[in-house]
Order: C-alpha cells, then structure tokens, then sequence
C-alpha cells in the first residue's frame, strides 16, 4: 500500500472555500429544486458560517421520493439482477468513495465539525484492502439485499403499503 501525500491544513482550508455542494432534494436519481421552493442555511457548527442554502424539503417532496422509490422496486432492476452484475455495482460504489474521499470527508468535517482526520478515518476504516476481502463484502451484501427484499413477508408488507 502507497503512502499518501498528506494534505496540508491550509490545503483543506482552501478546497474548504472551493466546494459548492448541491442544494436540492435527491429524488428520482437527481437533484430538484424542493416542491415549496424553500431553503435553510447549513451551518458548519465548527465556526458557524453557513455552507449555503439547503433545499427544504416537506411532505410532497417526501412523497415524490416514495413514489420513485417504489416504482424502482416495482420495475425489480436491482432484485432481477445476477449476483455477479450486483457485485459489480457495489465494488464500483466503493471505488467511487474511495476515489472521492477527500472530498466526502471534507463534506462531513464542514457539516458536522468533527476534525478532517476523523472524517478521513471512517471512510478509510470502511474500505477493505485486499481484492478478496472486497469480493466477499460484495457477495455478502448482495446476497443480503437478495434474500431480504425478495422474501414473501417484505413483498407482502410492500403491497399493504402501496397507495
């Protein structure tokens, strides 16, 4: 394993200034603006300066999320995949944290104002470093999301739920 170049604070502090995260509600794979129009600031508890306007969701906007997300599970992408294509889609989610680590964690250490090492240390501390570590945490995430969701009882509980 590499070391990696360690970043300076002033570096942190700089990317810090750079960043311009997104504002919107997450619904149906992106960013919207939230139904009522409505925003907060996000405060950055470590020096109380806002990070910039959040879009504040509320019951419609809640409710469109649980429409797309039942629609997903309905269409039964991710349920009617082969175990070997989950796996992959799950390897490929963990490179993409680890390939932007830096950011996340500078993203949690502004918004929760916990120091940037232990932003740094979760993300770190949840990869896995051997290729055959990385296979088999797959295999049991995709077996898990296989035999959980596709069992009767959440089929069932599923249906008594829908609208």
């Amino acid at each position: 394993m590499s070391a990696q170049p360690s970043v300076s604070a002033t570096q942190w502090r700089e990317r810090a200034a750079a960043l311009k995260p997104r504002s919107g509600v997450f619904i149906d794979g992106r960013f919207v603006p939230s139904a009522c129009g409505a925003s907060f600031d996000n405060i950055n508890p470590a020096t109380g300066r806002s990070l910039g306007a959040i879009a504040a969701g509320d019951t419609l906007d809640i409710e469109r999320a649980v429409a797309s997300a039942r629609a997903a599970f309905r269409r039964g992408s991710w349920a009617h995949q082969e175990p070997r294509a989950r796996k992959r889609v799950l390897l490929k989610f963990a490179e993409l944290i680890l390939a932007n680590k830096d950011e996340l964690a500078l993203l949690e250490t502004l918004d929760t104002g916990k120091p940037i090492g232990d932003s740094l240390a979760a993300i770190h501390g949840a990869r896995t470093t051997s290729k055959k570590e990385k296979h088999r945490s797959a295999r049991r995430l995709a077996r898990g999301f296989a035999t959980r969701f596709d069992q009767p009882r959440y089929a069932a509980a599923d249906r008594s739920r829908a609208s």
